[in-house]
Formats: structure tokens, C-alpha cells, sequence
């Protein structure tokens, strides 16, 4: 499986499943507030066979101007935590990856949910490049 991760305030979270590279499958997505994140996300990354894969963020002078926005940076070290005491890796992408990810090849692969904020969407968008990463010739599927 591959847990994808978009923290926040408002976490964008979805499980994958990854055992055939060249289909990969959504098992589910969802929106968590920080207090569900710290309830859900132990026993997740407590599963067998699991990867995760995490948005990092770095606050610059320019986000700090904005706003401190600490729940990211320890939701983060909250996942890096639990990868080592489960011995998962814990793969960290930068958001400048994300725009790969575009809404018509997440529609195109199925990786969509109608409804959300977006947050659910951002952690599909993760999800898609740790997979061509993985698989390159799955790219052949985004081409739209």
C-alpha cells in the first residue's frame, strides 16, 4: 500500500493500493482535522507493506510573513517519527512536484473525488509521482 500524505491544517490523506505497479488502485481518501490525523495515522503506518509517501514543507521568510503554520512541520515529524518506529520510509516530495500532477491525468487514472476542499486531491497528486517514480512506463497512462 501506499499511504499519501498533504499536511495541514486540513490534511489531504489516500490509501493506494500499490501491489500491481501498473494499476495501481485507490482504496480511499479523506480530509482529517489534526486531531484525526494523530488518531488514524499510528495504526496506518503500523501495516504491513506499507509506504508512505509525505508533501514536505519549509517555512521561508515569506511564510512566516503569513502566517507561522507549525501544524504541517509537525505533522511531518509525526510521520517521520512513526516510519522509524515501524521501520516505513517515509518518502518527502517538495509542492513544486505537484503541478505534474494535473486534474485531468488524476481523472484519467481515477484518482478523483468530487466534493473535498482539494486536500484529498494535492495527496492524489503526491500519490501519481511517487508512482511514475516507481513505474515510469505508468506515465504512458497520463497522457492527456
Amino acid at each position: 500500500y501506499l499511504l499519501a500524505i498533504d499536511p495541514g491544517l486540513m490534511t489531504g490523506v489516500c490509501l493506494i493500493d500499490v501491489s500491481d505497479l501498473e494499476n495501481p488502485v485507490p482504496v480511499w481518501d479523506g480530509e482529517w482535522t489534526i486531531a484525526e490525523f494523530h488518531d488514524k495515522i499510528g495504526p496506518l503506518m503500523a501495516m504491513e507493506n506499507m509506504s508512505v509517501v509525505i508533501e514536505d514543507f519549509k517555512v521561508t521568510v515569506e511564510t512566516a510573513k503569513l502566517s507561522p503554520q507549525p501544524w504541517s512541520l509537525h505533522l511531518i515529524g509525526v510521520t517521520l517519527n512513526l516510519g522509524h518506529i515501524n521501520n516505513v520510509k517515509v518518502k518527502l516530495q517538495t509542492p513544486s512536484q505537484k503541478p505534474f500532477a494535473t486534474n485531468d491525468r488524476l481523472r484519467a487514472v481515477g484518482f478523483w473525488t468530487k466534493g473535498t476542499e482539494g486536500h484529498s486531491i494535492d495527496a492524489y497528486r503526491h500519490a501519481m509521482i511517487w508512482i511514475v517514480e516507481k513505474n515510469r512506463q505508468w506515465a504512458k497512462k497520463l497522457l492527456v
